[in-house]
């Protein structure tokens, strides 16, 4: 399934099943997934068949390259900052903690047009947050891009 002329093309990582790729879908401003990064299988199959494009089926870690898009979307895991991760060892938080940065790895290489990275509000008070802020000021691709942060209640 190929992306139309008309369409504004995304990278969904971080995936899930596809609930941020399905709202961007559902705008109805053409937004289309070109591909997606999803490690947890049953969600990444849930993401193929709904979407229909490729679907690294993995962790982020392991992939090199990402395909052009215009827009890259996701919601790195928040386990590590949630209230509701607590229950998990340091080690493992830290890790979670720190895949945001493949986030940046992939927008540095496609350097799209705009991102949405969607995270909980914990997020905000972190010192990973306080990196990400320092790294949209000092990197060189990075600080071409202007940016805002907060707290949306999309409820409705």
């Amino acid at each position: 399934m190929g992306a139309s002329d008309d369409s504004v093309t995304t990278l969904d990582l971080f995936a899930g099943a596809g609930g941020l790729s399905l709202g961007f879908e559902r705008s109805g401003l053409g937004f289309e997934p070109v591909f997606a990064v999803e490690c947890d299988t049953a969600a990444a199959a849930t993401f193929r068949s709904h979407f229909g494009c490729e679907v690294y089926d993995g962790s982020i870690e392991d992939v090199e390259m990402f395909p052009q898009a215009d827009v890259i979307i996701g919601g790195p895991p928040c386990q590590g900052f949630s209230p509701l991760g607590r229950d998990r060892d340091d080690a493992s938080r830290a890790q979670l903690n720190e895949l945001w940065q493949h986030f940046l790895r992939a927008v540095r290489q496609v350097q799209p047009r705009a991102f949405v990275i969607e995270n909980v509000p914990e997020f905000q008070r972190s010192a990973q947050f306080g990196r990400l802020l320092q790294l949209m000021e000092d990197d060189l691709i990075l600080r071409r891009y202007g940016f805002a942060y907060g707290v949306l209640n999309a409820a409705d």
